[in-house]
């Protein structure tokens, strides 16, 4: 059988898929519909079956503003493609089967982060759309033991971690109490990093999104005493623990509590077995403080790409005609609007720290 098609959320296809390919929560249908409704759009997700393989994209669907068009994109994340072979025949065929899947279900075009840890088989995905690299992010390899792992980590980083045990710092792992303090803190670190208005989740957010993904999501706080001062939202999922969203109280920067927090969430996470801890990078690649500090915990660098599709030609240039300068925002159309920030080229998600 050779079939490829958007699927929903309760498409016993997509559950099918995830339990043959390489995924990650960002991939799961809880989370895409979690972030569907945040986006106020529609969940969905490219499935492809041929000869004994399935490839799987998860996308939203969101309204065009006064178009009567939908566009498709990632949700919040590094989400897609993933499949269970490294096949370009079979990769090629199946992203080809995309650009009518989206046209049949009125999209315009499509904008996907791929995932820097699942690499997809980026020249098949040319074939249909410009593949676009935007910087390197950084992993910790779980594998490694806690002494190989120490080695690792930046000269600096390591005094301020000892120096933060000396001073009675601590780190708690998964206790959900702590999550308004923590809120609280995140949205003071998006203030003062002057985050756009879409990094501003509301308390809701947070709480949804625990509802969402279950037990694959953890709350990590760094305290002095019993006050928290530094936190970050933690996924795991297949062997996989991502560095969510994070931040730090204005008046902790100079004690740097999060370094803490990032090295004692690697060896939790390296206890219960998981082989991978991907930090991501922020704005900019390398070129920005984030990634050097996140780059002091490891050597380890992946590429981070975007995948363009413009799934009907001329309706695309009917919603661009007007558009001007589009800054390198990806569809253009939407640059002047700037609705939500992950559907432009080099808008991942600011992990701060």
């Amino acid at each position: 059988m050779t079939e490829g098609a958007l699927c929903l959320t309760t498409s016993s296809r997509w559950a099918a898929a995830l339990e043959r390919v390489p995924h990650d929560l960002y991939h799961r249908p809880e989370y895409v519909a979690f972030d569907a409704e945040y986006a106020r759009g529609t969940a969905a997700a490219y499935c492809y079956e041929s000869g004994g393989h399935v490839l799987l994209i998860p996308l939203v669907l969101r309204p065009i503003p006064g178009t009567g068009s939908l566009d498709a994109s990632s949700p919040y994340g590094y989400p897609a493609p993933v499949s269970d072979t490294d096949d370009p025949r079979f990769w090629a065929e199946a992203v080809s089967g995309l650009v009518p899947a989206l046209r049949e279900a009125g999209a315009v075009s499509c904008f996907v982060r791929l995932h820097p840890l699942l690499p997809a088989v980026r020249e098949a995905l040319a074939t249909v759309g410009p593949v676009e690299y935007h910087g390197d992010t950084v992993s910790i390899d779980l594998r490694l033991g806690d002494e190989d792992a120490w080695h690792h980590v930046r000269a600096n980083h390591r005094r301020q971690i000892n120096r933060a045990r000396r001073e009675g710092r601590r780190i708690v792992i998964g206790d959900w109490s702590y999550l308004t303090a923590f809120t609280t803190i995140y949205l003071e670190t998006m203030r003062r990093v002057c985050a756009t208005e879409y990094y501003f989740f509301p308390p809701s957010y947070f709480t949804r999104l625990r509802e969402a993904a279950g037990d694959r999501i953890h709350l990590a706080v760094a305290l002095d005493g019993d006050e928290p001062i530094a936190g970050a939202v933690i996924f795991e999922d297949s062997g996989i623990v991502q560095y969510h969203l994070g931040g730090t109280r204005s008046d902790r920067l100079g004690e740097q509590p999060s370094k803490l927090l990032i090295h004692e969430v690697g060896r939790w996470a390296r206890e219960r077995g998981n082989t991978a801890f991907h930090l991501g990078s922020g704005v900019g690649g390398r070129d920005n403080p984030l990634f050097h500090f996140k780059a002091g915990f490891s050597p380890l660098r992946h590429p981070f790409h975007t995948w363009r599709v413009i799934a009907d030609p001329d309706r695309y240039r009917q919603l661009t005609a007007a558009t001007g300068d589009d800054g390198g925002y990806f569809p253009a159309y939407r640059a002047p609007q700037a609705q939500r920030p992950v559907l432009h080229t080099e808008r991942r998600a600011p992990e701060k720290v």
